[in-house]
C-alpha cells in the first residue's frame, strides 16, 4: 500500500494546475452545499425552539360570530374531559382583519397588526423578550408594566429597522446591536373610528418568537380604549403534557366543532411555516448537487486521460515490480486523494462561513449557538467520495492491464 500511496500523491503534486482546478471544482460545490445546510438548520432551530412558543402549546382561533370566554369553559360546557388537560391559558385580542389597525411614528400611518393581551396571557405566558427599554429591570418588569401602565406596548422583532416582515412599517430608534434602548413613542389608531393613542414601546419580542406573535401588543385596558371590543380572540393553551399537543389540538377542535373554533398545535404550525423555505432550499441544493455530479464526472474524464498520458510511466512501474493490483490501487487512491481534499476544504470553509454568519451580531440567535448538520455533511462527503471511486474503477483497470513491453515501446 505504501508504494501505491506514494505514487498516488506524487502525480497530483506534480500537476498542480490540473489538481488545483479539480480541487476548486469539487470544493466550491461542497462549500455551497455545506453552507446552505448549516444556515437552514440554524434558522429552523431558531424558529422551532420551545422558547419561541412563549410557553404555549395549542392555539385556538375562535369564530368571530361565536366568541368564547375561555377554552376551558367552552370545553366544560361541551362536557369534554379534555378540559382537565389544560394547565393555563390566555388570549390575544385582535382589532380586526386587514387594515383595521394603523401605526405611525410621527409620519404617515401604515397598516400594522395591533393586538391586546389579556391578563391570563401576561401572567401565564413566557414569551421571550430580546430587548427591553431603559428604566425596566428585566422582562418581568416589562410584562407587569403592560398591566399597570396604560401607555406602553411591546413589538415584534420584524418591525425593527433592518428586520423583515410582510408589513411596510418599521420602527426606528431601537439599535439592533444593543439589549437596551430608549423607549420610542408611536401612535396606534383604529382605522374605522379614527381613535388614536400614543404609546411607548418598552420591549421587543425575540426574533424566533416573533413568527408566532407578530405585531404590536398592548395591555387589555389600553387596547379597549382605542379599539373597543375585539373582532376576535386567539386563545393560547398550555397543556399539562406538551408532548401530546398535536393530538390534543385535534381533540379540542373536535370538541368545539359546534362553535366553529379552529385549534392547531404551535409546534405543528412552526414546522409548516418552515416547510416552504426548507423545501426551496432543498431544491437549490439539488441544483448544486448537479454541479457535484459534473465535478465527479470530470474526475473520471481526467482519470481516463491520465491512463493515456502515463502509459510509459505505468510500464516503468510494472518493470520495477509493481503488480497490477498496486497500479490499480494507485489510480484509485489518486482520485480519492483529490476528492477527499476537495470535500474537506469545502466542508471546512462552508462551516466557517456559516459559523461566522450565525454568531455575528446581525444574526438573531440567542447565546450564539451554532448547530452543525452532521448527517447532511457526512452524506455529502460519502456520496462524493464513493462516486469518485466509482468513476475511477474502469480507468484504474485499464491502467493495470497495460503490458510492460507495450508501455516500454510507447513513444
Amino acid at each position: 500500500i505504501l508504494p501505491a500511496l506514494r505514487t498516488a500523491v506524487a502525480y497530483p503534486m506534480a500537476n498542480r494546475f490540473r489538481t488545483g482546478m479539480t480541487l476548486a471544482m469539487i470544493s466550491l460545490v461542497v462549500f455551497s452545499l455545506t453552507t446552505m445546510s448549516a444556515m437552514n438548520l440554524n434558522y429552523e432551530k431558531l424558529f422551532a425552539q420551545d422558547e419561541s412558543r412563549g410557553g404555549w402549546d395549542v392555539q385556538v382561533v375562535e369564530n368571530p360570530n361565536n366568541p368564547m370566554a375561555t377554552v376551558r369553559d367552552a370545553l366544560l360546557l361541551a362536557g369534554d374531559p379534555i378540559a382537565d388537560e389544560i394547565e393555563a391559558e390566555g388570549a390575544v385580542q385582535v382589532a380586526g382583519l386587514g387594515d383595521a389597525s394603523e401605526v405611525s411614528q410621527g409620519g404617515e400611518f401604515d397598516s400594522y397588526p395591533v393586538q391586546g393581551l389579556t391578563n391570563g396571557f401576561i401572567e401565564n405566558g413566557d414569551v421571550p423578550l430580546d430587548k427591553i427599554a431603559n428604566g425596566y429591570e428585566d422582562a418581568d418588569a416589562v410584562w407587569e408594566a403592560l398591566q399597570s401602565e396604560p401607555d406602553v406596548a411591546i413589538i415584534d422583532a420584524f418591525a425593527i429597522e433592518g428586520g423583515f416582515g410582510p408589513h411596510e412599517f418599521s420602527l426606528d430608534g431601537i439599535p439592533t446591536q444593543d439589549d437596551t434602548f430608549e423607549a420610542p413613542v408611536i401612535i396606534v389608531r383604529d382605522s374605522a373610528s379614527g381613535i388614536s393613542r400614543s404609546v411607548r414601546v418598552i420591549g421587543v419580542i425575540d426574533f424566533g418568537a416573533s413568527a408566532n406573535f407578530p405585531g404590536i401588543f398592548m395591555g387589555p385596558e389600553a387596547f379597549r380604549d382605542v379599539f373597543g371590543l375585539p373582532e376576535l380572540s386567539i386563545h393560547f393553551v398550555a397543556l399539562i403534557n406538551p408532548d401530546d399537543s398535536r393530538e390534543l389540538a385535534r381533540d379540542i377542535e373536535a370538541a368545539l366543532v359546534t362553535t366553529g373554533a379552529q385549534a392547531d398545535s404551535l409546534e405543528e404550525i412552526a414546522e409548516a411555516d418552515s416547510a416552504l423555505s426548507r423545501n426551496f432550499l432543498y431544491l437549490m441544493q439539488a441544483f448544486m448537487g448537479l454541479g457535484l455530479v459534473v465535478g465527479v464526472a470530470g474526475i473520471g474524464v481526467i482519470a481516463f486521460r491520465t491512463v493515456v498520458e502515463r502509459r510509459q510511466q505505468i510500464g516503468m512501474l510494472r518493470a520495477i515490480g509493481y503488480k497490477k493490483s498496486m497500479v490499480s490501487l494507485s489510480f484509485m487512491m489518486e482520485s480519492s486523494f483529490v476528492t477527499v481534499l476537495g470535500v474537506l476544504s469545502g466542508t471546512g470553509l462552508g462551516l466557517w462561513l456559516a459559523y461566522f454568519l450565525v454568531t455575528s451580531d446581525d444574526f438573531p440567535s440567542e447565546g450564539g449557538n451554532f448547530y452543525i448538520p452532521w448527517l447532511q455533511i457526512v452524506l455529502i462527503g460519502v456520496v462524493t467520495i464513493f462516486a469518485s471511486l466509482l468513476m475511477t474503477i474502469i480507468p484504474s483497470r485499464q491502467a493495470a492491464s497495460v503490458p510492460t513491453a507495450e508501455a516500454l515501446r510507447y513513444e
